[in-house]
């Protein structure tokens, strides 16, 4: 017969570990994502990526082609036409390999030099610009107007427009992939960002943003496709689709000691308090073969005085396991 062994539980531990579990899982509230190798979620259920410092977006290049009048509707349900902005930076993103078009050597990523039509982010325009022309916002199929393309570069020593992107102008009724990006929602738990629709002095753009945001520093939105565009409160144009408007200026802090200097990066309103110098301003760019200062954003300095926009920014909330759990 064998010895009985006595188990003693200390309740006190017990119920802290049990809180810690419950303040975890709310914590996470909405941010627990399906795993999306094996398992399909029900249509009901939201897809948000667990705990990572990145989107966790999945996006793909449609193996369809589609005229510039139907690249709206060319993307599967729970995907919509892309932004530049929303895959600027494909290390924040997952390559939709079940459902995108792929190469011999894409493995789990994008195949390189397709050409696929993309948002912009601008006003309704027919230019052959990178950046400016998109089919009178995707409604137009001549030949007589023009959409923006891009694509990644297939020989890595040729220069690149934007990020890792080259960029060109196709007209309306040739017929190109497109591409697609999940669709998300700034209620996750990820850092979403927005401009605002009103304008503001220097001296008042620390009080522009809604409960929960904050006036960004510019190093908060570098990397713009690291966020969710807050389009339910923030500026949008009519090539917007989900991505920020181009190329609206807004207020932005600088990281830098207190100045009115009419030096970008330096000039903070004598950090917004002053109506009086000069304050630095960034805008995302409507032609993408020019120049930008700090990519993706060109910048510049306005008076403290006059009216602008101010960028928005509401940091993700993160929960770390080991923190939650030591010591108890």
């Amino acid at each position: 017969m064998g010895k009985r062994r006595k188990v003693r539980v200390n309740r006190g531990r017990v119920g802290l570990q049990l809180l810690a579990v419950v303040l975890l899982l709310l914590a996470l509230g909405g941010s627990v994502s399906w795993a999306r190798e094996g398992a399909t979620p029900p249509q009901t259920t939201t897809n948000a990526p667990l705990l990572q410092s990145g989107s966790g977006r999945h996006y793909y290049l449609t193996t369809s082609t589609h005229r510039g009048d139907t690249a709206l509707t060319a993307c599967a349900s729970g995907y919509h036409m892309a932004s530049l902005w929303e895959i600027m930076d494909l290390s924040n993103l997952a390559y939709e390999t079940t459902i995108g078009y792929n190469y011999d050597d894409s493995g789990a990523g994008p195949p390189t030099s397709l050409y696929g039509w993309v948002r912009t982010g601008a006003i309704s325009g027919a230019s052959n610009t990178p950046g400016q022309g998109n089919c009178s916002v995707w409604t137009n199929g001549s030949g007589a107007q023009y959409g923006t393309r891009i694509n990644l570069p297939w020989d890595w020593t040729a220069s690149t427009n934007i990020g890792s992107w080259q960029v060109g102008a196709s007209v309306c009724n040739t017929s190109l992939r497109v591409w697609c990006v999940e669709d998300y929602s700034p209620d996750w738990n990820v850092g979403s960002y927005y401009l605002t629709p009103d304008d503001y002095t220097g001296a008042t753009a620390l009080t522009a943003c809604a409960s929960g945001y904050h006036m960004a520093s510019l190093w908060e939105i570098m990397d713009v496709s690291n966020l969710v565009y807050d389009t339910a409160i923030g500026s949008t144009y009519a090539d917007s689709g989900s991505g920020p408007p181009v190329p609206m200026f807004g207020w932005v802090r600088t990281g830098g000691i207190s100045s009115e200097e009419a030096t970008p990066g330096r000039g903070n309103c004598s950090a917004w308090s002053s109506t009086s110098g000069s304050g630095t301003r960034a805008n995302l760019p409507w032609d993408w073969t020019a120049s930008t200062d700090i990519e993706p954003w060109q910048v510049g300095t306005g008076s403290c005085g006059g009216l602008l926009p101010v960028w928005c920014v509401r940091p993700s909330i993160r929960v770390y396991l080991p923190l939650v759990l030591r010591n108890l």
